[in-house]
């Protein structure tokens, strides 16, 4: 069972509350999704966030004086746009993600987004108490953008299985560390695959096993063909073991299968995969990337 997902799409309104029905579809909706697709949706949602936390605040800043005084008609104009962009993708935020309802900047957020509904009511008294409200929807977004922020990074331990590579061949492998944090086992995998073919292609580029062309122009399947024969020169030992194989073509069909979903797979033991291909990726370059290392 995926605890990132709400068990239905009643316990999501139950907690959150939704002011729109959207959002609630949405959770429905998302069970079917594969993690890819799932994050796709969820960092589109953050996104819209931020950009409409910043917007507003920066809408508030310039109206803010005098404090006492209601928003003019245009000011309140933008406010009410803004806060609503605010309200709507921070419920498509904790529609894709439960855990963070439960944080504690994510029930601030979920007492506080009311706000939206009620600052017309607030706008027509006199002592511009409609800024004031504003202020506490800004002070609710940014603690639940901080929690994100937080919760994304909440697994580096996963990084501890690539030390030696260099940053740029970690990439794949730091999304697929964000992804997971956020229970997007799935892709964490087709990431840390990928990663994993990125140092295989490495390798290859630096051994020249393709003198005369370019390696970012020979296909993987062309790669791993020439690599499968070739041996250490000093402990004849294969570069590409059984292991190193069944982890690349599994990496292959996960990607296969991202682009042709099927609701019913199960997703034990993708992040144990993930783990392993991560390790094997350290390793492979360890042993290929070293002064003098030849393979024949």
């Amino acid at each position: 069972m995926n605890t990132w997902r709400w068990e239905t799409a009643d316990a999501y309104l139950k907690q959150v509350h939704p002011i729109e029905l959207a959002p609630k579809n949405a959770v429905r909706a998302a069970r079917h999704w594969t993690g890819l697709k799932r994050m796709l949706e969820f960092c589109r949602a953050v996104n819209g966030l931020e950009t409409a936390y910043h917007e507003l605040k920066r809408i508030a800043s310039v109206a803010a004086q005098p404090p006492t005084k209601p928003y003019t008609e245009n000011q309140f104009r933008e406010v009410w746009s803004e806060a609503g962009q605010i309200v709507k993708h921070g419920e498509y935020v904790l529609a894709f993600c439960k855990p963070l309802a439960e944080t504690k900047g994510g029930q601030e957020f979920i007492e506080d987004k009311d706000v939206f509904e009620h600052l017309p009511r607030y706008q027509k008294q006199s002592w511009g108490s409609a800024k004031g409200r504003t202020t506490d929807l800004l002070r609710a977004t940014e603690a639940l953008i901080q929690d994100i922020h937080e919760f994304w990074g909440t697994d580096a331990s996963f990084l501890n299985c690539v030390p030696d590579l260099p940053d740029d061949l970690k990439a794949d492998f730091i999304a697929a560390r964000d992804v997971m944090s956020l229970g997007f086992t799935e892709a964490g995998l087709i990431y840390a695959g990928r990663g994993l073919e990125g140092v295989v292609r490495r390798i290859a580029s630096d051994h020249n096993l393709f003198p005369g062309k370019a390696i970012e122009r020979a296909r993987f399947a062309e790669i791993l063909t020439a690599l499968e024969g070739k041996r250490f020169s000093t402990s004849r030992r294969l570069v590409i073991d059984e292991q190193t194989k069944h982890r690349l073509h599994l990496s292959r069909a996960m990607r296969n299968h991202s682009a042709h979903p099927d609701s019913q797979r199960e997703t034990e033991g993708f992040r144990e995969e993930a783990i392993l291909m991560a390790r094997k990726a350290n390793e492979l370059w360890k042993k290929c990337s070293g002064p003098g290392i030849k393979i024949v």
